[in-house]
């Protein structure tokens, strides 16, 4: 079994690792401050001292330790600069301590003569040492000339002694060439570096002290620097000559590939070699150790390069990138990528370099989001830039690398807009089926988003495609109100296309979604009146299918502009959006569109579109001129006769009891409507009489409409009071039509008695030439009446008795009632005489059959009936009395 991982172990290490450092740190940082006061002082100086060699102890032995992190800690390095910075800042100190150092080797060099070999040797070294020192010294109190006089000792000496002195006079060497470059004193620093090079040359590198290796380059680097900036051609060949006698040593060492690029770069600008510059960066790849230091030293190269060949600058970093992914850095990874899209947006040849790109990023994993958010910045700029220029390929194809796999970290809202943007660079092209494929490739947040299926409005509206644009439509419309400005943009992207229905459809849409109490920017009215007219300009199509939707199309139209204008609604201004001019728009096209098509629309459109137009007279203000109502009370008379005309139709010929009961109901509404209008309008006076009496008419065929509603909808008290109102238009017609339909119904005996008599007592009134009629209407009401109700039946043979003798005249000419209807009636009203006299009711059977006796008077048969039923009335009382 696999033993358990001591973590608190671990844990515990890195803890105590970093109170180490915590206490060096503080130590070192205490000892710069105590250092300029602690030195006068003895005793102080003395702790100081002591302390100071501990802790070097206990730095020797964490250095000693196979694994420790101080060697490139930037706090070690930045703490021990500040220290030696303040050890050699010491000039007074040390020229002290030198005055008091000649004294004594004045006497050293006395006793030289009689010293043992092996002590003259130990001389050699002092020697050595006081002559750096006073080279040092002459060096800090800027008298050079006192350190070019010691020089010569100095280089003498330097072979004489041990590794470690020589490696201090030639790291005084050192220290004076490059602070005279650093003073820009190039001269003097070629003639101080040349000496410190020339002299840790004459020495073997293996006998020099372990830093000797680092001094060295440090030397190379600061002589080829000084020598590049003398800018001679010998300096310049001198350089180069020294480079690459260190090449051919230690091989690519970083340090001697940068200075190969210092000297490259340092060639004027019309004689670069790029090649060799891409050469030496490649070597730099191959040997990469990483590190942040030589990482970032390698990409400002490659963007150095990339400044004189940019396509060589993205192919070297395309192959760090390479680099970079096998040692799985991702945070340089990030830093490479953003700076390669950089390039890319930077180059000319703009198609072959992302072609290039694509192919180095399609080797990566996504990069984080903060970095996939500068590439595609980056590249946003070339998109809008080449879009705005009408290069939508270009952009196109930039819109495409920014949606790089690679970039898919960015987050879709980046992604969406990029998408949206690729979308419209497909339409600029009119490429539909790439716009198409756009979409598909959306994820389903992307593709519902309101801009996104406005986009794809537009590719359907110009393909044409009236189906896929009612879609991307209706998508548009579900998310108003709050995008309401799409479903505008969409109206006038629709007129652009050859398609009218498709223009419709967006007119349409935005009716119904239009708030119109509060309709915001769009002109409600101007929106419908729009509509309207398109919509009027498809009505001569052929196809009946689309002419029928076209039709009820129009229909809603007005619907909506009678709801709209029902509300009232107002503009920022506060002004009434539905003026009165617009209201006369919409009611005279409304109205003469229901005249016109009357006779070819389906009734339910008719009613629909003259209904709308009611509505609409209703919404005029109340301060019109008295000419102008009675014009709109016209309007409205007539079209409530239209609509009621219409509405009986449907309803004669509805088989859904329910459907045909709502269309007499309906109907019913708007005859009173009708009614109430006429009777102002007659009560005005102001018809002529052809006016009135047409209006007449017209209430008189309504009322017959109302009244065979009321019988459908079973309403038996009504049906007089209708009978009333039609007296007023003394209309036979419409009584006819009225005694008709309640034969026809199944209406309870005393209302069809009473109603029915009414009606008959009506039609005599107007029509007294025309006794069959009501002979007829007579019969037909007796035969309903007598077999249920026998007061009623008395009742009306009575009444039936004096229409007849009236229709006879008092002079006995012959009867106006037909013959066959008076025989009719008096056999039927004597054959109930002698069922009365066998069922022994004596009073009744007689008055029933001398009644039959008394009309039978007026039958045209020379007394024939009358003589007969006489007789036969005699015998039944003979027998009656026999008994």
């Amino acid at each position: 079994m696999p033993k358990a991982t001591n973590t608190a172990k671990g844990g515990g290490t890195a803890f105590g690792k970093l109170k180490k450092k915590e206490e060096i740190l503080s130590f070192a940082s205490d000892l710069r401050k105590r250092l300029p006061t602690d030195k006068n002082d003895s005793v102080a100086s003395q702790t100081l001292l002591n302390k100071t060699q501990q802790q070097i102890q206990s730095l020797e032995k964490c250095s000693d330790k196979s694994q420790h992190d101080m060697l490139h800690d930037q706090e070690f390095e930045e703490v021990g600069t500040e220290l030696w910075n303040t050890y050699q800042d010491d000039v007074q100190n040390a020229r002290l301590a030198l005055q008091k150092a000649a004294d004594c080797h004045g006497r050293l060099q006395s006793i030289t003569q009689t010293l043992q070999p092996e002590d003259a040797g130990q001389i050699v070294e002092m020697e050595a040492e006081w002559t750096v020192l006073r080279i040092g010294l002459a060096w800090r109190e800027n008298q050079l000339d006192v350190a070019e006089h010691l020089f010569p000792q100095a280089s003498d000496l330097i072979h004489k002694i041990k590794p470690i002195s020589a490696s201090n006079i030639i790291d005084t060497y050192f220290q004076i060439g490059h602070e005279m470059l650093s003073k820009g004193d190039l001269l003097m620093a070629e003639k101080w570096l040349q000496r410190a090079w020339d002299a840790i040359n004459s020495r073997r590198l293996q006998e020099l002290p372990r830093d000797a290796v680092e001094l060295r380059m440090a030397i190379l680097q600061s002589l080829v620097t000084v020598l590049l900036n003398l800018q001679t051609a010998e300096s310049q060949h001198k350089a180069q000559n020294l480079v690459k006698y260190v090449e051919s040593e230690v091989g690519d060492q970083p340090i001697v590939l940068l200075l190969n690029l210092e000297i490259l770069n340092r060639s004027p600008a019309e004689v670069f070699d790029a090649e060799a510059y891409g050469n030496i960066l490649r070597r730099m790849i191959r040997s990469f150790q990483p590190s942040e230091s030589r990482f970032t030293v390698l990409a400002h190269h490659i963007r150095r390069v990339y400044g004189k060949s940019p396509g060589l600058g993205c192919v070297i970093l395309d192959e760090f990138l390479s680099c970079l992914i096998k040692a799985g850095q991702s945070v340089w990874i990030d830093r490479t990528v953003v700076t390669r899209i950089f390039m890319t947006t930077h180059q000319r040849d703009f198609a072959g370099s992302m072609d290039e790109a694509e192919k180095s990023l399609s080797k990566l994993e996504p990069i984080s989001p903060d970095a996939s958010f500068s590439a595609q910045t980056l590249i946003w700029k070339k998109v809008e830039a080449n879009y705005n220029q009408g290069q939508y390929g270009m952009a196109e194809r930039w819109c495409r690398l920014a949606l790089n796999p690679v970039f898919s970290n960015s987050g879709p809202v980046n992604r969406l807009k990029i998408q949206r943007k690729l979308l419209l660079c497909a339409l600029a092209q009119n490429d539909v089926d790439t716009a198409r494929s756009i979409f598909c490739n959306m994820s389903r947040d992307a593709r519902e988003d309101p801009m996104t299926q406005y986009l794809m409005y537009k590719t359907t509206v110009r393909s044409g495609d009236r189906d896929s644009a009612a879609e991307h439509l209706e998508a548009i419309a579900k998310a108003s109100p709050a995008h309401m400005h799409l479903l505008y943009a969409c109206v006038a992207e629709s007129r652009q296309g050859e398609d009218r229905l498709i223009a419709v459809d967006a007119l349409k849409k935005v009716a119904d979604t239009c708030d119109f109490r509060h309709p915001g920017p769009v002109h409600l009215p101007a929106l419908l009146r729009t509509t309207i007219m398109l919509l009027h300009g498809l009505l001569e199509v052929k196809d009946e299918a689309q002419l029928q939707s076209t039709i009820t199309d129009i229909c809603n139209a007005f619907d909506a502009v009678a709801r709209a204008a029902q509300e009232s609604p107002e503009d920022a201004s506060g002004k009434k959006l539905f003026d009165v001019r617009e209201l006369e728009w919409f009611c005279q096209n409304s109205y003469n569109l229901g005249l016109k098509h009357a006779g070819d629309w389906g009734l339910q459109n008719v009613v629909q579109i003259l209904t709308a137009c009611v509505s609409i007279i209703q919404a005029f203000p109340d301060d019109m001129g008295a000419e102008v109502m009675a014009d709109l009370a016209l309007k409205s008379i007539f079209c409530d006769f239209l609509i009621s005309s219409a509405l009986v139709a449907l309803a004669r010929s509805q088989d859904n009891l329910e459907e045909q009961l709502q269309n007499y109901l309906l109907m019913r509404r708007h005859i009173a409507a009708a009614d109430m209008s006429i009777q102002e309008r007659i009560q005005s006076q102001s018809l002529d009489e052809v006016a009135s009496r047409d209006l007449l008419n017209k209430l008189a065929l309504l009322l017959a409409f109302d009244f065979e509603a009321a019988v459908a909808l079973k309403c038996w008290k009504d049906l007089g009071e209708i009978v009333i109102k039609a007296s007023a238009c003394q209309n036979i017609e419409s009584f006819k039509t009225m005694a008709g339909c309640i034969l026809q119904a199944r209406v309870p005996t005393e209302e069809l008695f009473r109603v029915l008599r009414n009606i008959i007592n009506e039609i005599s009134a107007l029509e007294p030439s025309d006794p069959a009629k009501l002979a007829k209407y007579t019969i037909c009401l007796f035969q309903v009446v007598a077999p249920s109700n026998e007061d009623l039946a008395v009742r009306l043979l009575e009444e039936a008795y004096g229409m007849a003798r009236d229709a006879h005249g008092v002079s006995h000419t012959p009867a106006a009632w037909p013959s066959k209807d008076l025989e009719w009636i008096v056999s039927t009203a004597y054959n109930h005489a002698v069922d009365l006299w066998g069922r022994d009711q004596r009073e009744d059977w007689l008055w029933w059959a001398q009644k039959a006796i008394s009309i039978a008077h007026f039958c045209d048969d020379g007394g024939y009936l009358e003589g007969n039923l006489q007789r036969k009335c005699a015998k039944l009382q003979l027998d009656k009395n026999g008994e």
